[in-house]
């Protein structure tokens, strides 16, 4: 097992039995092995020790994603941000779901959803009245349901159909 597989490894194990674990590290150590991991599995273990470790990295998080040029940093971070409930993120996420990633799309609306973003209610029923991914109809959905957003009902029971059960409910 290489060292990298085995430090995730340890990592993920490690974020289940609530240990911090290497305490040595900072913030912006953990930030920057985040946007330098390949591996999408180990950037998603810095990015749980971020989240669990460091509640106010809300705005190192925003401005990864709206500076990376790799796409899986970028909506990951974007999960992060929503993990974190950072509400200065608003405006971004917003611009977000216009995205040309499906995972970016996805992760912007469910964010929204997780940061009770009221005023993102028109932009996510937009979202879901055009999208044909199912993955980002459903965390839209999702999002719509976190917000309360009845106005939604109408645009949410057109995409009945959707296979994914989630997204019927």
């Amino acid at each position: 097992m290489s060292y990298l597989k085995c430090e995730a490894a340890v990592l993920f194990l490690a974020s289940f039995a609530c240990i911090s674990p290497v305490v040595a590290q900072d913030l912006r150590t953990l930030l920057s092995r985040f946007q330098s991991e390949h591996d999408r599995a180990a950037k998603e273990a810095i990015l749980r020790n971020i989240t669990t470790g460091y509640p106010d990295a809300g705005l190192a998080l925003l401005r990864i994603a709206r500076e990376t040029a790799d796409a899986d940093t970028r909506w990951l971070a974007i999960r992060g941000i929503g993990s974190l409930k950072f509400r200065d993120a608003k405006p971004f996420l917003q611009q977000s779901l216009s995205s040309r990633s499906n995972h970016v799309r996805a992760n912007s609306a469910r964010a929204l959803g997780e940061i009770h973003d009221i005023s993102a209610v028109p932009d996510l029923i937009h979202t879901i009245e055009k999208e044909e991914d199912n993955g980002v109809i459903e965390q839209t959905a999702l999002a719509l349901q976190m917000l309360g957003a009845k106005e939604a009902l109408p645009t949410l029971k057109g995409k009945a159909e959707n296979p994914s059960p989630q997204t019927r409910l």
